[in-house]
């Protein structure tokens, strides 16, 4: 009964619009011509702006296909930036907040050394990037080859973690979201806690990660200033803290209680000085650094 009533309405409708064409028509105005323009050349203006409207649509399909790509593409992107970790690195104003001022833990992390490249991405050829594992390097750093194996083994290990944690993140939905960082930042501590800070010092080398806070410059009237900071120094410890990355010296100083006198340890000239300061900003200048890994 319900089709059979619809069907009525929609034959209504379209006698309802046959007669008011009849009798447009028969008024000597029919419906199509009220609706045409009446301006020379405003057909074509009308076919120049779809075809720009469709140019556009097609435009756009292009770059959210290329955005799409380039999402499926951030982890191994992160790849080709560790391989250029002897550039420069990028200076920050301490306190900085901004934690992709530092490529270290986590972002290391949300960059698996173990997610492929696809064909073509990485312009030069596999002899000319530097090796993912630098045992050179940990050799002309004291270690034996048996100890650069171990390392190796360990940060492959943890390496095939991520990985892991990278591809489950994709299948379900929250790569690259909160819960994604926060599982890869919780992955990368409790590995740092297993091997040690000695060991997670000579891997972050090893890998070509950043694993030095550098004292630029000092503020003038700064509290670093009346402590005796200097440019050159190597900030290593803050609070009996080992110190990596600048993002970790940052938290560092903006925990404990504010105006608490704290001993910040540095390596000036290869001498290792204590400091004390008062807890809070440090007033310096800071460069991210690379050096050989400390086994003190």
């Amino acid at each position: 009964m319900k089709g059979f009533n619809l069907a009525k309405g929609l034959a209504a409708i379209v006698a309802a619009l046959a007669i008011g064409s009849t009798f447009f028509y028969l008024l000597g105005e029919p419906i199509s011509a009220r609706n045409a323009p009446t301006e020379p050349g405003r057909t074509q203006d009308i076919e120049e702006l779809r075809q720009e409207l469709a140019s556009g649509r097609a435009a756009r399909a292009v770059l959210e296909e290329k955005v799409g790509r380039l999402e499926d593409a951030l982890l191994a992107v992160g790849i080709a930036i560790d391989a250029n970790a002897g550039a420069t690195p990028p200076r920050a104003l301490e306190p900085a907040t901004d934690s992709d001022t530092d490529r270290g833990e986590e972002e290391a992390a949300l960059a698996s050394p173990t997610d492929a490249l696809e064909p073509g991405d990485v312009a030069t050829s596999a002899a000319a990037r530097p090796a993912a594992f630098d045992t050179v390097g940990l050799a002309t750093a004291g270690y034996s080859e048996y100890e650069a194996d171990r390392l190796r083994e360990s940060w492959e290990g943890h390496a095939l973690a991520k990985l892991y944690l990278n591809d489950r993140a994709a299948r379900q939905g929250w790569r690259l979201k909160p819960r994604h960082r926060r599982e890869l930042r919780d992955l990368q501590q409790a590995f740092r806690e297993e091997i040690g800070e000695e060991t997670y010092d000579a891997i972050l080398f090893a890998t070509g990660q950043t694993n030095r806070v550098v004292v630029r410059d000092v503020l003038a009237g700064s509290p670093a200033d009346g402590a005796g900071f200097q440019p050159g120094d190597v900030i290593l410890r803050y609070d009996d803290e080992r110190i990596f990355l600048r993002r970790e010296l940052n938290y560092a100083t903006s925990g404990g209680r504010s105006g608490q006198t704290t001993r910040v340890e540095v390596i000036r000239d290869g001498e290792v000085l204590s400091l004390y300061v008062q807890r809070g900003p440090l007033g310096i200048l800071t460069d991210a650094g690379r050096s050989p890994p400390s086994r003190r």
